[in-house]
């Protein structure tokens, strides 16, 4: 384990929609918060947590209660935000995007575990296929 942990949103918001694959959730973010410096997002996270949310809110698979309480939940965790991506941190965020064919944001977070020397964690399918290259990258 390293030090330190990048949270993706799909791994984010399976816990906070309570799919299965998000049972892994709390121990992991105790494990960082406990034992290393935390769990590190990048600046987007905030917008695309918050689209699932909505998303799931519309499809009616989750009340507006539960929006609420989401929201307020996810606010009480100590989630490190990443200030932005600098000029040079978006042309190395580009580049991983088309190395790898990954979206622009998921390589955002690919590239700041890369930053960090953090373990990434994940549930994207495209993320979960750079295991081989990038052995710190995992879903549990």
């Amino acid at each position: 384990m390293r030090n330190m942990c990048v949270m993706d949103c799909s791994f984010a918001s399976a816990f906070f929609l309570g799919e299965a694959e998000g049972e892994r959730f709390g121990d992991i973010y105790k494990r960082y918060h406990l034992h290393g410096e935390g769990v590190h997002v990048p600046a987007l996270f905030t917008f695309e947590i918050m689209n699932v949310f909505l998303s799931a809110l519309r499809r009616k698979r989750i009340t507006q209660e539960d929006a609420i309480t989401i929201r307020q939940d996810l606010h009480f965790l100590k989630f490190t935000k990443d200030n932005g991506p600098s000029e040079r941190q978006v042309e190395t965020i580009f580049e991983l995007a088309d190395r790898h064919k990954l979206t622009f944001y998921d390589a955002s977070y690919l590239e700041l575990a890369i930053r960090h020397k953090a373990d990434l964690k994940t549930l994207d399918k495209d993320l979960l296929k750079l295991k081989d290259e990038f052995s710190w990258i995992s879903d549990h």
